[in-house]
């Protein structure tokens, strides 16, 4: 009777700090979870964990995301805002990271299944500086600006013939 009143107990407060450390990962940031994940060194260990926070348009073509980084054991190390631009004809899935010295690539999947589009595009996090790049779009062989519309993009994959 002892054991299984100690067991149950023990379960009890574990359930109870599971609980409170799941409900100080929702404090951490504003905004809706837009992506998540384990983040591994490059000897395949666990480094910590990345959440990205949609927060929202700040106009038409402007929308701000918050970043946050915990350690193995859920500690915050690094957290920053940024903003990227709202394309029109295009949406936006955030795909994987991968983790570099201090640095993080973050990729993403640009597509529109009605133009038959996916774009391939990336930014960098600094960790140390809390800074993150601009998103670019790698295509033949070099990093290029994102097209803005439709028609800039098929001006690039289909240049005229001169």
């Amino acid at each position: 009777m002892k054991q299984k009143f100690w067991t149950a107990v023990l379960l009890l407060f574990s359930t109870f700090y599971l609980s409170a450390q799941i409900l100080d990962l929702a404090n951490l940031a504003e905004g809706e979870l837009e992506y998540e994940q384990i983040l591994y060194t490059k000897n395949n260990e666990v480094y910590g964990y990345i959440y990205f926070f949609n927060q929202g348009k700040i106009n038409n073509e402007i929308e701000k995301v918050e970043y946050v980084i915990l350690d193995k054991k859920f500690h915050k190390i690094s957290n920053g805002t940024f903003t990227r631009e709202i394309f029109e004809y295009l949406s936006r899935t955030l795909t994987h990271c991968n983790f570099m010295d201090n640095d993080l690539l973050v990729n993403y999947e640009l597509s529109n299944p009605a133009y038959d589009i996916t774009i391939c595009s990336a930014n960098i996090i600094n960790i140390r500086r809390k800074t993150i790049d601009r998103e670019y779009w790698y295509y033949i062989d070099r990093w290029k600006d994102i097209p803005r519309t439709y028609e800039k993009y098929m001006e690039i994959i289909n240049p005229p013939i001169l």
